[in-house]
């Protein structure tokens, strides 16, 4: 386990962006398995499991085939990072409202039920991190079948999902559900900083320091307003079916 996120420390890209990117992979096993927790859907632990390591071996010939160059310039150029990033935000946030209708409102096992499916799926961060892992290991490995690296990284995402998993059932209800939207937060908060940090800002204080800075922050500030609205009105919308209801 320490290999991978090591893997993901020693590759291409600058010392800022690897570690952003081991933290945003790190949360979003810590979301992905406390989701699958808070829904109580135990028969779709092994399934979710497979899934995401088999998506991860999958990856292994665009790992096999792309330099380290080519993948930051076709995958990780701002439009396509902002595209992924906005991808990530909108499924952590349905998350968020499916793990606070599946404790809160009436047919908890439905809600519960789309909880678990929607953490049965890859989530990108794993993917991303799992290719450029296996970009890591081909480069390490001079004359080794590109295959096992695959298997290695896939591995590897299985047993941190495993582990993880355990330690989420260990858990109380009330801390899962806790752990869970602190986790799918600071993701979404880490996935925008991530889109945002490719713009550098100047390193001399300047008005152009003060606007690159807004500018940087206003995605960060619109996205938590929407969900400070969103969470305003499904509040109020449910406290006045309660006062409706006899």
């Amino acid at each position: 386990m320490l290999w991978f996120f090591t893997s993901l420390g020693q590759t291409c890209f600058s010392s800022s962006e690897s570690a952003l990117l081991t933290c945003c992979v790190a949360l979003t096993v810590v979301w992905q398995t406390t989701g699958l927790a808070v829904s109580r859907q135990w028969f779709l632990l092994p399934f979710a499991w497979g899934v995401v390591g088999l998506s991860v071996f999958l990856l292994n010939p665009i790992a096999d085939s792309t330099s380290p160059f080519d993948l930051r310039e076709k995958l990780l150029n701002p439009n396509t990072l902002a595209l992924l990033g906005g991808i990530q935000v909108l499924v952590t946030g349905f998350s968020f409202s499916l793990g606070l209708r599946s404790v809160s409102t009436l047919h908890q096992e439905r809600w519960r039920l789309l909880l678990g499916v929607l953490h049965c799926i890859p989530p990108l961060p794993i993917l991303l991190g799992g290719l450029l892992a296996q970009q890591m290991w081909l480069s390490q490995q001079v004359g080794a079948r590109p295959e096992w690296g695959g298997v290695m990284v896939g591995v590897t995402a299985v047993v941190l999902l495993a582990v993880c998993s355990g330690g989420a059932i260990l858990l109380s209800a009330n801390r899962r559900s806790q752990v869970h939207l602190l986790s799918g937060v600071l993701l979404g908060v880490l996935v925008l900083l991530a889109v945002t940090a490719d713009r550098s800002l100047p390193t001399e204080p300047s008005e152009a320091t003060t606007d690159a800075a807004v500018r940087s922050l206003l995605p960060c500030v619109l996205v938590i307003g929407a969900c400070i609205a969103a969470g305003v009105v499904l509040e109020v919308r449910r406290n006045r079916r309660l006062v409706a209801s006899p």
